[in-house]
């Protein structure tokens, strides 16, 4: 399995038609391709990791390098892994303003320009993204678990 980290412009505003279009799509084409991960958005910039077979993230960064709504498409790192840190995201997302006060780095990561970017500061970028990947999966389990609002209507008044 291969782990692979991108970074790439946007060709459109944060908040398009054309990032909720991206999703959709990449949601579709991951679950069909046995990939798994995860795009964050900071203004014009996208950085994302995406998992799963070797022919499978080739043909899939062939296609982001040819999808019009991006452009500058840079893979940062492509390495071997055992085990995926998305398992369970088709195509997780995150804009920038969702980010927590301690995702700064990540936010100066992307601001600067691809051929300034420094390689060494890769490896704590990916691990702050599981650590967001990890936060949101426990609001998803937080909201799984409470009850429907008309249970919690019920309860209020019971």
């Amino acid at each position: 399995m291969i782990s692979c980290c991108f970074k790439a412009k946007a060709r459109f505003p944060i908040f398009s038609v054309h990032d909720l279009d991206i999703m959709r799509a990449g949601i579709r084409n991951y679950q069909r391709n046995n990939v798994t991960g995860f795009l964050l958005r900071e203004d014009n910039s996208y950085l994302g990791v995406v998992e799963g077979s070797d022919q499978a993230i080739d043909r899939l960064i062939s296609h982001i390098s040819l999808d019009d709504r991006v452009f500058g498409i840079h893979v940062l790192s492509r390495d071997d892994t055992a085990s995926r840190d998305y398992p369970s995201w088709s195509m997780g997302y995150i804009d920038a303003q969702n980010l927590c006060r301690s995702s700064k780095a990540i936010r100066e990561f992307l601001r600067r320009e691809t051929s300034s970017l420094q390689h060494d500061q890769l490896p704590a970028i990916l691990k702050h993204m599981c650590y967001l990947r990890q936060r949101q999966d426990l609001k998803d389990q937080r909201l799984r678990e409470s009850p429907p609002p008309a249970q919690m209507d019920a309860m209020a008044v019971g």
